[in-house]
């Protein structure tokens, strides 16, 4: 069994997929705001409800991060809505299986670095600028074992994710 070490949690957000599950916090303590950035609000709607359910505050935001221009405004509506932003997790992803590197077309190959590699680029750096001036913050990239393994079957994939992880 894992151990739990309650942690005081300030108040504080995230841009987490639905699939992320923000660590428990002492129930003394107020739980962190978090805002979820989904591509398709209605297909995630869920996180929201398992978020409010756990007593946090908590928005949802529609962000496709492959649109570059919608990415600094998401961020502006998550900070006008809870706060400067004091955790980031970048965990979207897409990953298509095309059969190597030979079939992989221009589109997926784009649509493929647009999501892992840019996006987490545009808004790692778009919140770092308030965590440096505030003296603190977080970034966590999330990524999967294709960082550093060979994906022959999905080259965009394996490339972009260890683009992440550099």
């Amino acid at each position: 069994r894992p151990s739990y070490r309650p942690r005081k949690c300030e108040r504080s957000v995230a841009l987490p997929r639905p699939s992320y599950r923000p660590r428990m916090c002492e129930r003394s303590v107020a739980l962190p705001a978090v805002a979820v950035l989904p591509r398709n609000e209605d297909k995630n709607g869920h996180a929201l409800a398992e978020l409010e359910a756990i007593g946090g505050p908590a928005i949802t935001v529609r962000l496709d991060v492959t649109e570059r221009e919608a990415i600094s405004g998401a961020i502006y509506t998550v900070e006008r809505e809870l706060g400067e932003i004091d955790r980031l997790v970048n965990n979207a992803g897409v990953a298509t299986i095309t059969g190597g590197i030979l079939d992989e077309s221009p589109e997926v190959r784009d649509a493929t670095l647009a999501t892992h590699r840019d996006a987490t680029f545009l808004l790692s750096k778009l919140t770092a600028a308030a965590m440096v001036r505030r003296k603190g913050g977080e970034i966590t990239n999330l990524a999967s074992r294709y960082s550093y393994l060979c994906a022959g079957m999905l080259p965009s994939y394996g490339a972009a994710k260890g683009a992440s992880c550099s």
